[in-house]
């Protein structure tokens, strides 16, 4: 199984496809984007796609991330608006 994360070129995944072999072991790539040009390589059976996640959404997943001790993972309010500039600019990803 090779994983890569993130793809931002088609060229990436035209330098490794060069040296990967097909022995018949059942051996899986899974490639990671947001291009649409990287995606549109994959066979359409073969591609999930993922929206980002809401404004809420985005706000719980990163409260529950940065504040785990925290009673309902509340965000301190010295913090709020920080906490706000980083999901904004995460734009809906949470791993960003």
């Amino acid at each position: 199984l090779l994983m890569l994360d993130d793809v931002w070129t088609a060229d990436v995944f035209f330098r490794i496809k060069e040296v990967l072999v097909d022995n018949g072991f059942g051996s899986r790539v899974i490639i990671t984007t947001r291009i649409e040009e990287v995606a549109s390589l994959a066979e359409d059976s073969c591609k999930i796609k993922i929206e980002p996640l809401g404004v809420d959404d985005s706000w719980h997943v990163f409260c529950k991330k940065a504040f785990p001790k925290v009673e309902n993972h509340i965000c301190p309010p010295e913090l709020h608006q920080c906490g706000i500039n980083i999901v904004e600019k995460c734009d809906g990803l949470p791993l960003a």
